[in-house]
């Protein structure tokens, strides 16, 4: 490579510094420079070789004051195009993250076991991130689309259609070279029972416990490093393993998020509860449509009246499409759809074959429908593509 990526590390780990010294050289595309101490002790000699480094990592702790301030000192001496990376304590909170992110941190990575534990994965991180951010928006602001799944009742499909949903909406539209990927965020808001990681066999996550526990309003910088990768592309924010009441979290942290990844992704799926909690209105605000699951059973067509009533209440225009789960759609209409429609004062907008087999391989393999097949698969592709044709003229209209 001809022009390496220079690398300058400050630990206070005498034998990640050594090793680091003796290591770093031999990475090609990589040119490190290792040096002991902390920030607070190498004061101006800190910021004297940072200068001209494209990456500066240093082992910080983001409880100390002393610390953050010299973080941002270093930050606001150093390129704009120099990305800083914190190396922290695994059990760092997320009041600790937010801290080293505002005073200017980029990333923040576990202390590494090793040299060659850290060189590998500053190696998959690539390039600095300020350097790639010039590229990841245009001109224009980005307001991706939100799209909430909300389930009349327990137990009707409403996660199978937001991790199925999101996936399709994920997936590369166009052919060759002139294919593009939206890029689509998942989040699982139904705290108590949410089951988005487990059906696409991602790992753990606590982050929204921590989130309520800690009251911290999430920026963009903050959900990128609490969000999971899955290989369809999808960016997911899972629901907490632990328990957490369904009133968790504050209204004015679900805003923030749903505002930060709004400048993130073209379309944000939330999967809610079928309990109303106050939070809700959140996100009822900014929804571009209004996914509501039903089946033609009397007790669920009620609950979804309510429902509209109540998420109605203060917004006469919300965006609610009436979705029937597990039902096949009757060639000449029926006696039962036109009383549900009726009911709701809604037309239903689509509706899902029940699909048992394929829905079940699906969850047992913790892979999405797409990959299983079937007819609830091919229903869910085709109510993607009527959703994203439905929202083309309001995401036209907000760049305009």
């Amino acid at each position: 490579m001809t022009n390496p990526v220079s690398m300058l590390v400050i630990s206070r780990d005498a034998a990640l510094v050594r090793d680091l010294d003796r290591s770093g050289q031999t990475r090609e595309g990589l040119s490190v420079r290792a040096e002991l101490g902390s920030l607070t002790q190498l004061n101006g000699h800190a910021i004297r070789m940072a200068t001209g480094q494209d990456m500066i990592v240093v082992q910080t702790d983001g409880r100390d004051p002393e610390e953050l301030a010299a973080i941002r000192t270093l930050t606001d001496a150093v390129s704009p195009a120099a990305e800083v990376v914190a190396l922290a304590d695994g059990s760092a909170s997320l009041s600790e993250v937010l801290a080293l992110n505002q005073a200017g941190v980029g990333r923040i990575l576990p202390v590494p076991a090793s040299a060659e534990e850290l060189l590998d994965e500053i190696g998959r991180l690539g390039q600095p991130r300020r350097q790639r951010r010039l590229t990841l928006k245009p001109v224009e602001a980005r307001r991706g689309l939100i799209i909430a799944t909300v389930p009349a009742r327990g137990g009707i499909g409403g996660t199978t259609l937001s991790v199925n949903l999101a996936e399709r909406l994920a997936a590369p539209k166009g052919r060759g070279k002139s294919a593009s990927r939206p890029r689509v965020a998942l989040v699982d808001l139904d705290l108590q029972f949410g089951s988005v990681g487990s059906m696409l066999d991602l790992a753990e996550s606590d982050a929204i416990a921590r989130l309520a526990g800690e009251g911290t309003e999430p920026d963009e910088t903050l959900l990128r490093q609490s969000m999971l990768d899955h290989d369809s592309g999808l960016r997911v924010l899972p629901a907490p393993v632990t328990f957490v009441p369904p009133d968790a979290l504050r209204p004015e942290q679900v805003a923030a998020m749903l505002d930060a990844l709004r400048s993130e992704f073209d379309y944000i799926v939330v999967d809610l509860p079928h309990t109303v909690v106050g939070w809700m209105e959140s996100v009822v605000a900014r929804a571009d449509a209004l996914l509501l699951l039903i089946d033609t059973a009397v007790p669920s067509v009620r609950q979804a009246r309510r429902l509209i009533d109540l998420l109605s209440a203060d917004r006469m225009t919300v965006p609610v499409k009436v979705i029937v789960n597990r039902e096949r759609k009757s060639l000449f209409g029926s006696a039962t759809r036109r009383e549900a429609e009726k009911a709701l004062e809604r037309k239903v907008w689509a509706w899902l074959p029940p699909d048992p087999r394929h829905a079940r391989a699906a969850i047992d393999q913790g892979r999405p429908l797409h990959s299983v097949g079937g007819p609830l698969a091919r229903s869910i592709a085709k109510l993607a593509a009527s959703l994203e044709k439905d929202l083309a003229p309001s995401a036209a209209s907000e760049r305009t």
